[in-house]
């Protein structure tokens, strides 16, 4: 039996002579079978698989969680925005309030410069950063960043780490934010 390929709707129809076997006294339309070519050897001799499947795209389809899937937060100062300090400051504590309040959290939370205040003690944002880690978020803090402004012993929330593995945690990040 000869087969002809429609590859516009990648199917196989039997065409002419009789059919055998199991395809005896059937009807050759609904009979159609719709597969694809594993490979050119395997479509000479008959080696199929089927591929069923819709011509509809859903890429446009995405939940609100996975907006956070493996997003990284970068936070290089202890204030939010240029200008007054001590407005900065207020606008951090509201933006960590905020993402705390949040149903989907970052997956990390990098703290380099004076970001690494937030985490030290004495931080205004300290109960925000800790309920964040219960919730699986990781926070890490510049080592050399620590070291620099004197806080090694006074971190409180999260772990410090080196720069190499910030960056990787940057590189292999869904999304970056940095602010």
């Amino acid at each position: 039996m000869n087969n002809v390929v429609d590859p516009k709707f990648k199917r196989i129809e039997p065409v002419g002579g009789a059919a055998s076997g199991a395809d005896a006294g059937s009807d050759s339309k609904s009979d159609a079978v719709y597969s694809k070519a594993l490979n050119p050897e395997q479509t000479r001799f008959g080696g199929y698989y089927i591929d069923i499947g819709k011509e509809e795209s859903v890429s446009n389809i995405s939940l609100s969680i996975s907006m956070y899937t493996n997003l990284v937060l970068l936070v290089g100062s202890s204030v939010l925005g240029r200008g007054d300090d001590q407005q900065g400051s207020s606008l951090m504590n509201s933006l960590f309030y905020s993402i705390s309040r949040l149903e989907s959290v970052p997956a990390t939370i990098i703290l380099i410069n004076s970001g690494v205040f937030l985490v030290s003690e004495g931080s205004p944002i300290l109960e925000y950063l800790k309920s964040l880690e219960k919730r699986g978020v990781e926070i890490i803090s510049s080592a050399s960043c620590l070291e620099y402004y004197n806080l090694q012993d006074k971190l409180m929330v999260g772990y410090s780490s080196n720069m190499y593995s910030i960056t990787e945690k940057m590189f292999t990040a869904a999304r970056l934010i940095s602010i």
